[in-house]
């Protein structure tokens, strides 16, 4: 499904400050976020697309 594009990871996946992480946590307990991720300061996120 992935590879078709039929699976939605970006809707999935929702990102939050290292400091934000109470409201991650808020937006999981309410499914409002399925997988919260925490980006920690001074940190880059990669293009790990493919």
């Amino acid at each position: 499904l992935w590879q078709e594009g039929k699976f939605p990871f970006d809707e999935l996946i929702a990102t939050y400050d290292f400091t934000d992480i109470a409201s991650a946590l808020a937006d999981f307990r309410t499914g409002t976020a399925i997988k919260p991720v925490l980006i920690p300061e001074n940190s880059r996120l990669e293009d790990t697309s493919v």
